[in-house]
C-alpha cells in the first residue's frame, strides 16, 4: 500500500475524479485488496456531514490526520475544527 501524504488530503478533486476514484477503490474491494481500497477512500473528499461525525466520535487530530476534509472545509470554514 502506498503511503497518504498530506497533499493527498488537501487537494481538492472534481465529481469526475471522485466518480473514478470510488470505481477504482470499489475494484480494489472486490478483488480483495482492502488496503488500496481504503487508501483511495481515504484520500477522496469526506462528505462534510461524515467529517462532523467522525471528528466527535474519533477527534479532531484523527480526522485531520486521516482523511481528506476539503469538502468540509469549503462547507464551514477553515477553522471548523477549531471550534469543535
Amino acid at each position: 500500500m502506498s503511503t497518504i501524504t498530506e497533499a493527498d488530503l488537501d487537494k481538492k478533486y472534481t465529481e469526475e475524479e471522485c466518480d473514478a476514484m470510488f470505481d477504482a477503490a470499489m475494484d480494489a474491494s472486490l478483488a480483495g485488496n482492502r488496503e488500496e481500497a481504503t487508501r483511495i477512500l481515504r484520500i477522496m473528499p469526506l462528505p462534510p456531514h461524515w467529517a462532523k461525525i467522525i471528528a466527535k466520535i474519533y477527534g479532531k487530530d484523527y480526522l485531520r490526520g486521516h482523511f481528506n476534509i476539503t469538502q468540509a472545509n469549503d462547507i464551514y470554514g477553515e477553522g471548523w475544527l477549531d471550534g469543535e
